[in-house]
């Protein structure tokens, strides 16, 4: 009333209505609506329930079966569930796009494993999402970045042992580090320095204070950017690899190469 021009939210809820019943906000639309997306979404998309068959202008239709753990709303606004829709970006969605909502969804303490899993059996994209389920349950702790994430599924590919994740160490002076990946029995510790948190002069200077603290207690500290994972992720692994003669060394056949 008073003016023409919908909001998304408001765009969202008219698709769903125009959907009729069951109708539920799908694929990148309904991602946007739990927060999963980033990005404005133009493309609208519904999923609706067999044998329903509604065909508004200009919205993509999903014709399905829908159960409980399917559905979810967000301030009034039906949706597919968190887990339903991982596997319906899965199916769609560049790989990079999938991580993204996944990890957002993983921030939030949304990702069901088993259900995913069992939604995702012989769809399209099942591949990636077992890959990312795969990292989600590392022995200790969820990742907490996209680095975490891609360094860990290069460890396991080069057969490495898995480390501890985001675990707690006390250095023995009074010091307690969480450091990002963590091997205790080899003394090595893995810091990933993202874009966000670690450029700074004074996060610099924190940085190398904690390093010559590991260094002092008996721990070999390996730091590696963003540009290191995206553009070496091989040479990461080799430098890991390297502190130990424990370990098996990384080579072409089992790292994984740069490009993704």
């Amino acid at each position: 009333v008073g003016h023409d021009e919908l909001t998304e939210r408001g765009r969202f809820r008219a698709v769903v209505w125009a959907g009729g019943e069951g109708a539920l906000l799908a694929d990148r639309a309904g991602a946007r609506v739990l927060g999963l997306w980033e990005r404005p979404v133009k493309r609208l998309a519904i999923a609706v329930p067999l044998p329903r068959c509604p065909s508004p202008w200009g919205v993509t239709v999903h014709r399905t079966a829908l159960g409980p753990a399917d559905r979810t709303h967000v301030r009034g606004i039906p949706c597919l569930s968190v887990s339903r829709l991982l596997v319906a970006l899965a199916g769609s969605e560049q790989p990079p796009a999938v991580e993204a909502a996944f990890e957002r969804a993983e921030r939030k303490n949304w990702i069901r494993p088993d259900l995913i899993e069992r939604m995702a059996y012989n769809r399209p994209g099942a591949a990636t999402l077992r890959v990312l389920l795969a990292s989600h349950r590392p022995k200790s702790g969820a990742t907490r970045s996209l680095l975490e994430r891609r360094l860990l599924a290069g460890i396991r590919r080069a057969g490495l042992p898995d480390p501890i994740v985001n675990g707690h160490l006390d250095l023995g002076d009074g010091t307690i580090i969480e450091p990002d990946l963590m091997w205790p029995h080899e003394r090595v510790l893995v810091e990933l320095d993202g874009l966000d948190t670690h450029r700074t002069p004074t996060a610099m200077r924190r940085d190398r204070r904690r390093d010559r603290r590991t260094l002092r207690a008996g721990w070999i500290t390996l730091r590696a950017t963003w540009d290191d994972i995206d553009q070496d992720l091989r040479g990461v692994i080799s430098d890991i690899a390297g502190t130990t003669t424990a370990w098996p060394r990384s080579s072409p056949s089992s790292s994984p190469s740069a490009s993704r």
